[in-house]
């Protein structure tokens, strides 16, 4: 189980398909906090569509997701707050079909509809926008007018006795 499901039943998917929509709960923002490093997680919300493909045994997830993050500063970690929305679509292949696919020499480009292998039986829904909205977060996350500084001064090499040296006068 993950920290946020949404699991749907492929039998409960009629031919024209389902709509979904649904949103975290307090503990469940909690725990994803936890899981992907945030200092807080406000909302989450997730809507969309899901409908078998003409084979019956493919089902096409399309979906849109928003959230309301908190991410550390990389530079100061201070707090960095940020609205995340983003639009998915994921082609859940039964495994019947994905080894009968996996046979033959297959291009793939960035263009294409991600596909997954399920079971035949369900999808977590909840998973996939977790999934999503760990893509969407800000791998460098940096406060307005937050700026690195190096130490641009050069070292002096005092050699290797100058530690000794500052003693000297102490003893």
């Amino acid at each position: 189980m993950n920290e946020f499901s949404y699991i749907l039943d492929v039998k409960d998917i009629g031919d024209a398909g389902r709509s979904f929509a649904f949103s975290a709960n307090p503990d469940e923002c909690a725990a994803l906090v936890h899981r992907l490093g945030l200092q807080n997680l406000f909302s989450l919300s997730v809507s969309g569509h899901i409908r078998p493909l003409s084979d019956g045994r493919t089902m096409l997830v399309q979906g849109s997701f928003s959230a309301e993050v908190v991410q550390s500063c990389v530079v100061t970690l201070d707090p960095v707050e940020s609205r995340l929305e983003d639009t998915f679509e994921i082609r859940y292949v039964s495994n019947a079909n994905l080894a009968a696919a996996t046979e033959y020499d297959v291009e793939v480009s960035p263009e294409d509809t991600d596909e997954e292998p399920f079971d035949g039986t369900s999808i977590d829904l909840g998973a996939v926008a977790v999934e999503f909205l760990s893509l969407a977060l800000d791998p460098y996350p940096r406060k307005p007018g937050a700026e690195f500084a190096f130490d641009t001064a050069p070292e002096q090499d005092l050699g290797p006795f100058a530690g000794l040296a500052k003693l000297r006068n102490k003893v």
